[in-house]
């Protein structure tokens, strides 16, 4: 079965996949323990190990960074605490194979979904259950998954969530034509992803501007050939202050802000290195100051999307207040009104108000006015106001209607 979920941030910027709520569980990397030195080996048996692992990676096609794989390192643990109990036996002997491995599969996957069946009846009887689907490609081969997680809110009102198919809930997607379709076949109510909404905000945007100036469009084929260059030349990245980032496939939101600001932080010692090389044309033609507006300015939205993908809190009453706050920061500077940052604001303004407004419900709004932490409603036109308070009144009288006929008709 296939795994993926909205997760939030380390402190590395990576996002997991919260410890606590779900049977697979992410682990920090660990890779700067293999950087001590091999003590408890003699000579003889580091060299006999180094050359194991290499013919592992070349011979089986295996990946370097499977070599620290946290679930191979827990395996090779594993049959060294059997050679510790039973001394020097042959792999042949203690070791399964995948007919036997395929079986145990099933089993677990079984008791599995036995276990959470069982856990998900009241949350099911309840209506306090929802879910998001995606369709994802793995990075070696090629290959596309449909996922689904299921989030639901258990009696201390903790967010959690699993893999588990279930009828009759609502299913937050992405807004691809094919999810779109597929889910309008059926009676379930699907809600728009505004994650993923937010980042077609800022995607269309940043091309709509590229359109319209050239000295942007420019700029962003300067930093694409430069990301590039230094990606594919050896002895650059481990000398930077902040390693280049590149785009992400599956999660290109925080791109926009990791790109140009790992490029900031890293430009005078970049400058330094390329000229060393007889290649500072690269940098140059990149405006230094250009660079740093747009990444205080990208970095804002960075933020919002903070409050738009945990994976252990309810996120639904951030959508409005986020679309209001992301409005504010696309409010022009009058005194630059030609200048490549207010006219991203002109066409991010534009976007919100076609691609993430119209995404809204009238479940986000009264979410909203139900959260303690936001007092006031977020909209200064007076009768735009009225009508959604009007609308938010008549929202939670169906949904109290709704509870009654759940809890109390039977």
């Amino acid at each position: 079965m296939a795994y993926r979920t909205h997760s939030k941030k380390d402190p590395d910027e990576s996002l997991t996949n919260n410890k606590e709520q779900n049977v697979q569980i992410s682990t920090p990397s660990i890779h700067p323990k293999f950087a001590f030195n091999k003590n408890a080996l003699s000579e003889k048996y580091k060299l006999k190990l180094k050359d194991a692992e290499l013919k592992f990676v070349v011979a089986g096609s295996h990946s370097f960074n499977s070599l620290e794989n946290a679930r191979i390192l827990t395996l090779i643990q594993t049959s060294i605490e059997i050679g510790a109990n039973f001394g020097l036996v042959d792999v042949q002997d203690i070791f399964y194979g995948r007919k036997t491995i395929h079986e145990e599969a099933l089993l677990k996957f079984t008791q599995y979904t036995t276990q959470i069946r069982s856990l998900l009846d009241e949350p099911i009887q309840q209506h306090c259950l929802a879910g998001t689907d995606d369709i994802w490609t793995d990075d070696l081969m090629k290959r596309s998954y449909l996922d689904f997680t299921v989030f639901f809110v258990n009696d201390a009102y903790e967010l959690k969530h699993t893999i588990l198919s279930f009828g009759d809930t609502p299913i937050t997607t992405d807004q691809g034509s094919n999810m779109i379709k597929a889910l309008s076949l059926t009676d379930e109510a699907r809600y728009s992803c505004l994650a993923h909404r937010t980042n077609t905000v800022l995607e269309t945007a940043w091309e709509n501007v590229k359109i319209l100036n050239a000295e942007f469009k420019m700029f962003c084929t300067s930093v694409s050939n430069l990301r590039t260059y230094c990606q594919q030349s050896g002895g650059i990245q481990f000398k930077l202050p902040k390693t280049l980032k590149s785009s992400s496939g599956t999660r290109p939101w925080r791109s926009y802000f990791l790109i140009h600001n790992s490029l900031h932080q890293s430009y005078e010692s970049l400058l330094i290195i390329l000229r060393e090389r007889g290649e500072q044309h690269r940098i140059l033609q990149i405006d230094p100051q250009l660079l740093h507006e747009i990444s205080t300015f990208m970095e804002k939205f960075s933020l919002i999307f903070d409050n738009l993908v945990f994976s252990n809190q309810l996120t639904l009453q951030n959508v409005i207040p986020s679309y209001y706050r992301m409005s504010e920061y696309c409010i022009i500077d009058n005194k630059r009104k030609n200048s490549i940052i207010n006219l991203l604001k002109v066409q991010i303004a534009k976007e919100l108000i076609e691609k993430y407004l119209t995404s809204t419900t009238q479940l986000h709004w009264i979410a909203t006015y139900l959260d303690p932490t936001f007092k006031d409603l977020f909209v200064i036109d007076k009768s735009y106001l009225l009508e959604q308070k009007k609308s938010i009144k008549d929202g939670i009288y169906i949904l109290a209607d709704d509870c009654k006929d759940a809890f109390f008709i039977k």
